[in-house]
């Protein structure tokens, strides 16, 4: 379908949008975006302290809505970012979302990355899996499928897989556009180039959504017309929710965990991610083999013509590995909420804390006791 004529017109970033800088030898390996809700600070200030530790590889800068920035200049940090958004609630993540890709080349980096404030990534295993990919023409993160009305720019027809993809719109969205793939979730990598690519093709427009706001990059990435190096990274990443929907804690599953909203799932996300460290020592991961997307699947031809040309990157040995890490992040959740250790501490601590209220009560008897009786006469 075309695109409505009343819809609201699109709105270029040419006037903040710079030249992709120059990738120099002392260049961080890694620059990640964080999509953040203005009113959590908090948040912003958790993650700030916990990515420190990788200043040295990657720099950080949090995304926020101009014009609170604005108004807000006293409270602000000298890492957060302001981009243009809709009034809209449910528009500010899928403008947020153009605002960093459009604008990321500002801060030079090999790979570039978008993640929530209410996600943590596991940066020290992230790092070595970064180096292990391809550092050109790379888009990846946990692949997905869908199609997208093109009138209303709402997603349709989604899907885990291609094929799945395939038959759900030659059954109920043939008037639609796609398959599209697209990484989907607090996880979306590319390489510089890729970036430099995508950035001054992005528009913020009245009809995105937050929930399309993953697809809504995937669609523009469509027609990338050279040899796009897909990397599916679902094996290693796939179901970061800490929390399942009853409430019941879940604990990380990879090196990417999402719905981190209070301090004590931050902190114990944080914790686990340190215990998976010690079952799995961090270590260089296996490099991926790129070959054409097409040979690994007939049915590509009937994804949009780009496609065609693309790549998929992967391995039996790094997906072997990738399983691997997996059942050590499992072997690090505690779902009880209290690890032995942590057991023996609060014991401890709980002892130490009646033996002081013993010794005051001790104190306050012998006190007591010794103090002189006033006669009346």
């Amino acid at each position: 379908m075309m695109a409505s004529a009343s819809a609201s017109a699109p709105q270029p970033y040419d006037m903040i949008v710079s030249r992709p800088a120059a990738v120099e030898k002392n260049t961080p390996l890694l620059v990640l975006g964080v999509l953040c809700s203005e009113g959590r600070r908090g948040w912003r200030e958790r993650l700030r302290r916990y990515y420190s530790a990788f200043s040295d590889r990657v720099v950080v800068r949090f995304i926020l809505d101009e014009k609170w920035m604005s108004s807000h200049k006293t409270k602000t940090a000298s890492d957060e970012v302001g981009v243009p958004t809709g009034r809209g609630l449910n528009q500010h993540c899928a403008h947020k979302m153009v605002g960093w890709w459009s604008t990321a080349q500002r801060w030079p980096g090999s790979y570039y990355m978008k993640t929530d404030d209410d996600a943590m990534v596991d940066l020290a295993r992230i790092l070595p899996l970064l180096e292990s990919l391809p550092r050109t023409r790379m888009y990846g993160g946990i692949l997905r499928y869908s199609s997208i009305n093109e009138t209303s720019l709402e997603g349709v027809c989604w899907a885990p897989g291609a094929a799945g993809a395939l038959n759900k719109r030659r059954n109920h969205c043939k008037l639609t556009r796609g398959p599209i793939v697209f990484a989907e979730g607090p996880f979306v990598l590319m390489s510089a180039d890729v970036q430099a690519w995508v950035a001054p093709r992005l528009r913020v427009d009245a009809r995105q959504l937050c929930h399309f706001e993953d697809l809504l990059l995937g669609r523009e990435l469509a027609s990338y017309s050279g040899a796009l190096r897909l990397t599916n990274l679902d094996l290693l990443l796939a179901e970061p929710n800490v929390w399942e929907n009853r409430g019941r804690w879940m604990g990380v599953k990879g090196p990417l965990a999402h719905w981190t909203r209070d301090d004590v799932a931050f902190d114990r996300v944080a914790n686990e991610f340190r215990r998976a460290a010690v079952l799995a020592p961090i270590a260089a991961q296996p490099p991926l083999q790129c070959a054409p997307w097409i040979t690994t699947f007939a049915r590509l031809r009937e994804f949009p013509a780009a496609s065609h040309a693309w790549e998929l990157c992967q391995s039996a040995a790094a997906e072997t590995e990738w399983k691997r890490l997996r059942r050590m992040y499992a072997m690090s959740v505690n779902r009880t909420g209290v690890w032995a250790e942590d057991a023996a501490r609060a014991a401890a601590a709980a002892r130490a804390k009646e033996a002081k209220l013993r010794a005051k009560r001790l104190r306050q008897k012998n006190a007591q006791r010794h103090r002189p009786t006033t006669t009346h006469a």
